[in-house]
């Protein structure tokens, strides 16, 4: 009987902020299925997925049974350790080596070394890749001589990255018969939907048709470059649509095929974020491509065209210079889905009617000095129509009458019930409740409209770096299920937890009633922010009880896990509110979404 020695990896979370995706694990759990199902084989099958991700069902009743061993290690000292040393150790003759790696990857462009990221991976540090370059030429040497054949495959990027400062290893070669494919060209990004797997669907389909473990490499890669899986064309343009199977594989082509030409790769991330909320779903794409292949997998009813793609580009079609190339595509590709088009046309014709009224709040040494009101479309553009002056005020009281003034003109042409209030204030006034500034008829604001609080600083900051982390934080957390996410408490003293969620205090920052306001905790929140964190909970309150403070994070846990996307939130929240739960009624909400942001066309960002 055979022995097959597989090495099969999937990393999807990594300590880079914003590079989190779930497809790796999916794709490597199939690749793991794939290799279990073999028949007279003595498999030998190490898994490395993510801490803290949990294994599908069947994996783990294989892991209880002993026919695979996982690990949950993904750091790069791990891996290079495992696929150096422990898999060449103890090799019998004739064994078949199987490498399977999913996560992302690149190119050195000085060198063209394929490099795949580890777990710890973080932008600056040399030390957290995997050479595969490297590795594949180490497998060609005598120590890994006990292997009578090597398959590596590998559902990666291969963007190109300056400066990786790696070296050929001066490994002495020899003949060894061994098949390798990677899923992109050098410097490209895989075409995959969402949830990943464009290249593994297509490899496990070719595997899957062969009788057994694919003894013969020379037969293997035939049938790879008969699938469309060759070695110097990764795509897969002309084996798989680009990644959406069936007869959706046409309609991303026409799609991907519009968009590409008209470069909206800048501007689609908030058009997406916004389709798939109103789906209800999380807004897993990180670039254009995944983003049509998630809209266009998505399944319904309702016709050739998914409703969800269909909204997407009708909300693109609002982009000034976009509207009638996208009109001329949904007339060729929809043209029997009026009934979509009318539904979609009205649903964006009434949310161009709703506003959101955001107030830029100016302070000087903790004390409020003046304020601006805007009135603001849901496309984070201004209304143009309605304008407001700059009001200067002093102190909260005048901040309070001011107000009281604004939302008694705003109220009767916009509900405050149907309406978000952002206020964008600096640091100092975090410990103002906004939230209950008194209404024209005697109410609660928060208990009227959906109030939540922006940060002045990285709303008008033209520093890339501040810019960047922030994108990137949100996006992570975008890409995630809320039940999925865990919040952070954050406390105040020298520390911060590592890694990223919903961060709330662990603290309150009580509301001055005179002078000016105290500093305790605001370093630590200064900190956080900086970190690129776009949501807070603050309380201005401690709970009722001392060391409460848990209560807190299981009763955040319980507002957020039901959600289908993290969109949802704030009506969550404000629910809460109305509802007159505690935990809301005592705090204010940093909700900080960094693609909302009506001062960068504004400001020429």
């Amino acid at each position: 009987m055979t022995t097959i020695r597989a090495m099969v990896v999937g990393i999807g979370r990594y300590e880079q902020a914003g590079w989190n995706v779930d497809g790796p694990l999916a794709v490597a759990s199939d690749v793991a299925r794939w290799l279990l199902g073999l028949k007279d084989v003595a498999l030998q099958l190490d898994l490395f997925v993510d801490a803290g991700v949990p294994l599908p069902d069947d994996l783990v009743e294989a892991a209880d049974k002993k026919r695979l061993t996982v690990h949950r290690e993904t750091s790069a000292k791990d891996l290079n350790r495992f696929a150096r040393e422990q898999l060449p150790a103890v090799v019998q003759p004739g064994s078949q080596l199987f490498f399977f790696w999913s996560g992302h990857g690149m190119v050195c462009d000085a060198t063209g070394q394929r490099f795949f990221a580890c777990g710890d991976y973080k932008d600056g540090r040399p030390d957290v890749f995997f050479n595969i370059t490297n590795f594949v030429r180490l497998l060609r040497t005598l120590a890994f001589g006990g292997f009578a054949n090597q398959i590596v495959l590998a559902d990666t990027c291969a963007v190109y990255r300056r400066q990786m400062n790696w070296t050929i290893e001066p490994h002495k070669q020899v003949d060894r018969p061994q098949f390798v494919r990677f899923a992109s060209e050098d410097g490209r990004t895989v075409k995959t939907a969402a949830a990943g797997g464009t290249f593994v669907k297509a490899a496990l389909e070719v595997l899957r048709a062969t009788p057994g473990y694919p003894f013969d490499p020379a037969k293997l890669e035939k049938d790879f470059d008969t699938a469309g899986l060759r070695a110097d064309a990764q795509t897969l343009a002309n084996a798989v649509g680009l990644g959406v199977n069936g007869s959706r594989a046409a309609l991303f082509e026409s799609t991907w095929k519009l968009l590409d030409g008209l470069d909206v790769h800048a501007l689609f991330a908030r058009h997406y974020e916004r389709t798939v909320a109103d789906l209800g779903l999380p807004a897993k794409a990180h670039d254009l491509a995944s983003a049509l292949q998630d809209l266009c997998e998505m399944r319904d009813d309702k016709g050739a065209v998914p409703h969800g793609l269909m909204q997407f580009m009708m909300r693109l079609a609002t982009v000034p210079g976009l509207s009638a190339p996208i009109a001329d595509w949904l007339d060729a590709e929809a043209k029997s889905q009026p009934r979509s088009r009318r539904e979609i046309n009205d649903k964006l014709a009434r949310e161009s009617l709703q506003r959101l009224l955001l107030v830029e709040v100016r302070q000087e040494g903790g004390e409020i000095t003046g304020l601006r009101p805007y009135l603001c479309c849901t496309d984070a553009s201004f209304d143009q129509a309605h304008r407001f002056d700059e009001r200067p005020v002093r102190g909260w009281k005048a901040f309070e009458t001011t107000m009281h003034a604004i939302l008694a003109e705003v109220a009767p042409h916009y509900p405050l019930d149907e309406m978000q209030i952002q206020f964008v204030i600096d640091l100092p006034l975090l410990d103002r409740p906004f939230h209950r500034l008194p209404t024209p008829d005697g109410g609660l604001l928060g208990q009227q409209a959906r109030v939540v609080l922006r940060d002045r600083g990285r709303i008008f900051s033209t520093n890339p770096k501040t810019l960047k982390k922030w994108a990137e934080y949100a996006s992570g957390l975008r890409g995630q299920k809320p039940a999925e996410m865990r919040w952070i408490r954050i406390d105040d003293g020298p520390s911060i937890p590592p890694g990223q969620g919903l961060c709330f205090t662990g603290f309150s920052l009580p509301h001055p009633v005179e002078g000016l306001p105290p500093t305790r905790g605001k370093d630590v929140l200064r900190r956080v922010l900086s970190l690129g964190a776009p949501f807070l909970y603050v309380r201005h309150e401690p709970p009722p009880a001392p060391g409460e403070w848990g209560d807190v994070a299981r009763a955040l846990q319980t507002l957020s896990a039901g959600l289908g996307n993290l969109e949802d939130f704030v009506d969550e929240f404000h629910d809460a509110r109305v509802r007159g739960v505690e935990d809301a009624q005592q705090a204010s909400l940093v909700w900080d979404d960094p693609s909302f942001n009506p001062f960068t066309n504004a400001h020429g960002r």
